[in-house]
C-alpha cells in the first residue's frame, strides 16, 4: 500500500463523488473512494460562478457531515486543474477526514472562500 498524504487525498461533500454531476472531473485522476465525514457545515457560496451552490466550512467542535474521500497517486499532478475548475469561490485546505471507524486522515477540501 502507498504511504498517501494530504497530497493525495481529495474530501469532498459535493459534486465530485461517483454518480454525482462533476465527476467526469476527477474520473481521469484514478484512485479509490471512501466514505466519512468531514466536520463543518455547507452553506451556499456567495460569489463566483458557484454563486448559490452549497460550499463547506470547517468548523472545530461542530457537526460531522457525510462526505467522500478520493485517495489517489496522481492527485498532485492534478491539483492545478482541480483548483482552476472551482475557481475563486473556493479554495483548497487540509484537514481531517474522519472514517466511519473513528481514524482522522489528514486531506485536501475545498472550503467556501468567502469567509
Amino acid at each position: 500500500m502507498l504511504d498517501l498524504n494530504a497530497e493525495h487525498r481529495l474530501a469532498t461533500y459535493g459534486t465530485f463523488p461517483p454518480g454525482r454531476e462533476n465527476h467526469h472531473v476527477v474520473a481521469p485522476i484514478g484512485g479509490h473512494w471512501r466514505e466519512g465525514f468531514l466536520q463543518g457545515r455547507t452553506r451556499a457560496a456567495r460569489r463566483g460562478r458557484w454563486t448559490g451552490f452549497a460550499g463547506f466550512e470547517p468548523l472545530p467542535g461542530g457537526p460531522y457531515l457525510p462526505a467522500f474521500l478520493l485517495e489517489a497517486e496522481a492527485l498532485p499532478d492534478h491539483w492545478a486543474r482541480l483548483d482552476a475548475f472551482e475557481g475563486e469561490a473556493f479554495q483548497r485546505i487540509t484537514v481531517g477526514f474522519r472514517l466511519p471507524e473513528g481514524t482522522t486522515l489528514p486531506a485536501q477540501v475545498y472550503v467556501l472562500a468567502d469567509g
